[in-house]
């Protein structure tokens, strides 16, 4: 089963309230893409999604110093 195929199965299957956001990631799909080979990738992440999380406090991206720092041996 092809991936349009899935997701016109989950339309049928959804309520209302999914085929609206269904419609609106579909549209953004569609539109061209943004971001150019030169674009910052701290751009990407400022507009990302988990941007609007993270700055409504829904997600704590601090760190906690107690714990050992990360170590990479190679």
């Amino acid at each position: 089963m092809t991936i349009k195929e899935q997701l016109i199965r989950e339309i049928e299957q959804a309520p209302e309230a999914y085929v609206i956001k269904f419609m609106q990631v579909w549209q953004f799909a569609k539109q061209p893409s943004n971001y150019s080979s030169e674009a910052k990738l701290s751009d990407f992440f400022r507009q990302s999604p988990l941007a609007e999380v993270a700055a409504n406090g829904e997600l704590d991206l601090s760190r906690d110093r107690s714990l050992s720092p990360d170590r990479f041996i190679l």
